[in-house]
């Protein structure tokens, strides 16, 4: 008889429609508080982990990874990259 132990494993479902919430509510947050702009334009990971008024930014790692990555001196250029790059996220079907 063949004896096999079961090891929970934890799933992590990455869900795009969220991703995307969350970051429009990122992007909100840096239109009207110049600090929280600032500090998404000089450091994304600060930003994502600080949130913005008692609020926190729910993202995959795959989206914080990507707003990671992003390097700009405007929010329009933050914006236009983010654009850009944003396709990496798969679009719920």
């Amino acid at each position: 008889m063949l004896k096999t132990t079961l090891t929970p494993q934890r799933v992590h479902v990455v869900d795009p429609v969220a991703d995307r919430a969350n970051i429009n509510r990122l992007l909100a947050a840096a239109v009207i508080n110049t600090g929280f702009r600032s500090l998404l334009l000089n450091n994304p990971r600060m930003a994502l982990q600080a949130g913005f008024a008692e609020e926190q930014f729910s993202l995959s790692a795959q989206a914080q990874e990507l707003l990671a990555s992003i390097h700009a001196l405007s929010l329009k250029e933050f914006a236009q990259q983010l654009c850009e790059k944003l396709p990496i996220i798969p679009l719920a079907i």
